[in-house]
């Protein structure tokens, strides 16, 4: 038995004189665009963080929305927008409350938010699904946030 073996040149002139398959020479150039564009939106395309909450309808003196917030996320409504079935609301905070409610390890403060509702939603221990649009953020710095750095 006999192997035979591809002949081996250690002559840098004969490895650059080469040519490398024209398959090749367009992967490389289309793995640096599509990098390139990811790049580009990973740190500049903007969005707004969302949050999703359930809230209840209750009548105090007048119909009032309370909604459960993580200990984190409180700070985020000062300065937010709400939206009900794709309904942009404005909204002030009437009360946070002192004590917090333990949920899956995570602290939650009953916030009592007052707003303008439609008609529609005017019923007591209505429960309404939220969404409060708080930040303008980048993937980047969400990305960043999540490790913590």
């Amino acid at each position: 038995m006999v192997l035979v073996f591809k002949k081996i040149n250690h002559n840098e002139a004969y490895i650059l004189s080469q040519k490398s398959p024209k398959s090749v020479v367009v992967f490389y150039c289309l793995s640096i665009v599509l990098l390139t564009i990811f790049g580009y939106i990973y740190f500049n395309y903007n969005y707004d963080k969302c949050y999703d909450y359930i809230g209840i309808v209750k009548k105090d003196d007048n119909y009032n929305l309370y909604i459960y917030v993580k200990e984190a996320e409180v700070s985020y409504l000062h300065e937010s927008k709400l939206l009900i079935d794709k309904k942009e609301y404005e909204f002030s905070i009437n009360e946070i409350s002192d004590e917090f409610y333990l949920i899956n390890n995570s602290n939650y403060y009953l916030v009592k938010l007052n707003l303008n509702l439609d008609a529609k939603y005017l019923i007591n221990n209505n429960i309404l699904n939220i969404v409060i649009k708080s930040y303008q953020t980048t993937l980047y710095q969400e990305f960043r946030k999540g490790l913590k750095i």
